[in-house]
């Protein structure tokens, strides 16, 4: 009943941490952007992902940490250890994905190109 109650608990944290990481994404995204259309929508997308997620996660992770404070065995479980190794993994990619967007966007506007009609040119050839 143990690993049923880790695999609850892990689970929901897993799952409530993404969805606040990509709302902060969306937001920092359509922050960024300078986009008219759509913008409100997104921003209440974005800000219901972060408002309803983060309290989640936060219940869920400090049952986990207490957990895990309380038992040794807990420290040492292997499903505690696939999912810190997991969470990192799956916010290293959207961050790295998103830092190399940002990346992208700074030279294309640094050295004054339009990322659509670039994208043409290259395809043209």
């Amino acid at each position: 009943m143990q690993i049923v109650r880790r695999l609850y608990l892990y689970a929901l944290s897993f799952v409530s941490l993404e969805t606040v990481l990509w709302g902060t994404i969306v937001l920092a995204r359509s922050s960024l952007a300078n986009q008219t259309g759509g913008s409100t929508l997104q921003l209440a997308r974005s800000l219901s992902l972060i408002l309803i997620g983060a309290p989640v996660f936060l219940f869920h992770w400090r049952l986990v940490q207490r957990a895990s404070q309380a038992d040794v065995e807990e420290r040492s479980s292997w499903l505690r250890a696939v999912f810190l190794f997991g969470m990192l993994v799956a916010t290293l990619i959207p961050v790295a994905q998103n830092a190399l967007a940002l990346i992208n966007r700074g030279l294309l506007i640094a050295f004054r190109l339009d990322a659509v009609s670039r994208c043409w040119a290259t395809a043209r050839r």
